[in-house]
């Protein structure tokens, strides 16, 4: 487990779980996969601060400055900050995005 600058600890594991302060949210397939392509925690939305709200139409996650809606009819993720829509590209790759192991360097190495 990792803290991050913007308030939060995170985990990478197979639940996928990010902690801001408001408590653990998981961040799952298409949403999780933008997500990663926008930086994670330290992209412009920062930590997630809901879990996947069920529409008819989206799957929406709140984070700590915007959404990522996913349209369940055209498969596609649009990012919204500010109220501004941006759909993202599809991902390059089937692989799933790489979280960087962040560790913080020894204070008296030996």
């Amino acid at each position: 487990m990792r803290s991050t600058r913007r308030g939060g600890r995170w985990a990478s594991s197979a639940a996928r779980s990010a902690w801001p302060q408001s408590g653990a949210e998981p961040v799952t397939g298409a949403i999780y996969k933008a997500w990663g392509s926008l930086g994670f925690e330290r992209g412009a939305l920062g930590l997630p601060t809901s879990a996947e709200i069920q529409e008819p139409q989206w799957i929406v996650q709140n984070f700590q400055h915007g959404t990522l809606n996913f349209d369940r009819e055209k498969g596609t993720v649009t990012r919204v900050i500010d109220g501004v829509p941006l759909e993202l590209p599809p991902p390059s790759s089937e692989a799933e995005p790489i979280q960087l192991e962040r560790f913080t360097p020894p204070i008296n190495p030996a």
